[in-house]
C-alpha cells in the first residue's frame, strides 16, 4: 500500500510552493522539452524552420529542510545552462537535433519522409557527469548508503516507421559503455560497481499531436505527446556492489520500460491546463538504472505534474502541483517500500526582447531524493530553483 510521506508540519511548505514560492522541479520545463532525458526519448522534433537554436544560461540551487552533511543534505549552488539546436535537410534528406547540458549530450541524425515510409536514425549520446545514489526509505526519509559518479556514452541505430500521421515506431540495437569514478561516498564498506559494457534492443513508440514550445515559449500549443520506450539489455558487469547489508551484481540481461505523457488543453486564448506524467519500471537487481540520480530512486516510479499556464505576449506563468509515487527496495534488498510524495511550484518566462527572455522554475517536493539539478555534489534537498536567461533563434 502506498504510504503518504507527508506530515502536518510539512504541509505549509507544500501549499506555499503551490501558491508560488521560489522553489523548482528540475531542469526540464514542462512543455518545453529542454533536457537530456526528453531529447533522448522524444524521437520526433516537430516541424521547425530550416535552422533553430535555443540557449539557456543561469544557475541551479538546492537546499534541504534539514542540513545533514553526512547524508549529503546541504545547500548547493551551481552555474547551469543548455543548448538545443536543429538543422533541417542536412546531407539531403537528413535532419540533425543536438542537445548539450550538464545532464548530458545527444546528437541525433535522422531521415524525414512521408507516411508509412521506412526511415533511419542514428543517436550518439554521452553523460560525462552521471551521479548515482544508492539508498532506501525509512518511513518518509531517504537514507543514502552510497554515492558515486560515472561517465556513460553510447549509440542507438534505429529503423523508423510512421504508422499513421502522428504515430511512429523506432526499433533497433544500442550499445552503451559505463565507467565509474573511484570517488565513493557512503557507509563504510560500500563498494561501487565495476566498469562494464551494455548492449541490446530498444523499441520506442511515440505519438505526437502537439508542437514542443522550444522556440515559441510564449505561445500555447495544445495537444498530446506520448513516448513509450522498452529496452532489453545484456551486459558484462561482474561482481557484487552496494552496501554491506545489500550487495548484488547486475543481472546478465534485463527488461526495463519508461513512459512520458504530456497533455496540453487550451481552455481560453491565454490559459491552458498542462499535465505531464513520467514513469519507469525496472527489475529488482537493475541497480545502475534504479539508482540513477536523474530520476527518482527506486525500481518503479510515477511522477505527475499538473499545472495551469497563463501566457501573453510578455509573460508565461505556470503554477503547478506535483505527486510522486516511488517503489524502492529496503535496506536489505529483500522487500520493497512504497512511498507517496507531494509538492508543487511555479515556472515562468518574461520576454526581455524579441528572442531573449528570463526564465525560472521553482518548487518544493517533500522527497529530498528528487532528481538532481546541481552537478558538483548532487546534494539532496526538498527545495530546488533553476533560473536564468534563454535565447532562441
Amino acid at each position: 500500500m502506498w504510504r503518504a510521506a507527508i506530515s502536518p508540519n510539512r504541509l505549509l511548505p507544500v501549499l506555499v510552493a503551490i501558491l508560488g514560492l521560489w522553489c523548482d522541479a528540475g531542469a526540464q520545463d514542462q512543455g518545453s522539452l529542454l533536457g537530456y532525458r526528453d531529447a533522448e526519448r522524444v524521437r520526433e522534433s516537430r516541424r521547425y524552420s530550416d535552422a533553430a537554436i535555443a540557449v539557456r544560461l543561469g544557475g541551479a540551487f538546492v537546499w534541504p529542510e534539514d542540513t545533514d552533511l553526512d547524508e549529503g543534505r546541504e545547500f548547493e549552488a551551481n552555474p547551469s545552462g543548455s543548448v538545443f539546436a536543429h538543422w533541417k535537410n542536412v546531407l539531403e534528406d537528413f535532419s540533425i537535433d543536438a542537445y548539450l547540458g550538464p545532464d548530458g549530450g545527444l546528437i541525433s541524425l535522422y531521415q524525414r519522409d512521408g507516411l508509412q515510409s521506412l526511415t533511419g536514425r542514428l543517436d550518439v549520446s554521452a553523460r560525462p557527469l552521471s551521479i548515482y545514489r544508492d539508498g532506501f526509505y525509512r518511513e518518509d526519509e531517504f537514507v543514502p548508503v552510497g554515492a558515486y559518479e560515472g561517465l556513460d556514452f553510447g549509440v542507438f541505430l534505429a529503423a523508423e516507421q510512421r504508422l499513421v500521421e502522428n504515430l511512429m515506431i523506432s526499433v533497433g540495437p544500442f550499445y552503451r559503455r559505463y565507467d565509474f569514478d573511484d570517488r565513493v561516498g557512503g557507509v563504510p564498506g560500500f563498494v561501487r560497481p565495476g566498469d562494464f559494457n551494455a548492449h541490446g534492443l530498444r523499441a520506442v513508440l511515440q505519438y505526437v499531436d502537439r508542437e514542443p514550445d522550444r522556440f515559441h515559449p510564449a505561445e500555447i500549443h495544445d495537444g498530446v505527446l506520448a513516448s513509450l520506450q522498452v529496452d532489453y539489455e545484456s551486459n558484462d558487469q561482474r561482481g557484487p556492489f552496494g552496501s554491506p547489508t545489500f550487495q548484488s551484481a547486475l543481472p546478465g540481461s534485463t527488461f526495463r520500460g519508461s513512459l512520458l505523457i504530456e497533455i496540453v488543453d487550451r481552455v481560453s486564448e491565454e490559459f491552458a491546463s498542462q499535465i505531464r506524467i513520467e514513469g519507469a519500471l525496472h527489475e529488482r537487481d537493475d541497480r545502475i538504472a534504479t539508482t540513477d540520480a536523474q530520476t527518482p530512486i527506486g525500481t518503479a516510479f510515477v511522477d505527475g505534474v499538473f499545472g495551469l499556464r497563463y501566457a501573453n505576449e510578455q509573460v508565461a506563468i505556470t503554477p503547478y502541483a506535483r505527486v510522486q509515487f516511488v517503489r524502492a527496495l529496503d535496506a536489505f534488498g529483500q522487500g520493497s517500500d512504497d512511498q507517496a510524495f507531494f509538492g508543487g511550484g511555479i515556472r515562468g518566462r518574461w520576454n526581455l526582447a524579441k528572442n531573449l527572455r528570463l526564465f525560472f522554475d521553482a518548487s518544493y517536493l517533500n522527497n529530498p531524493g528528487r532528481p538532481v539539478v546541481t552537478w558538483e555534489r548532487g546534494s539532496l534537498g526538498e527545495f530546488q530553483v533553476v533560473s536564468g536567461l534563454e535565447w532562441t533563434l
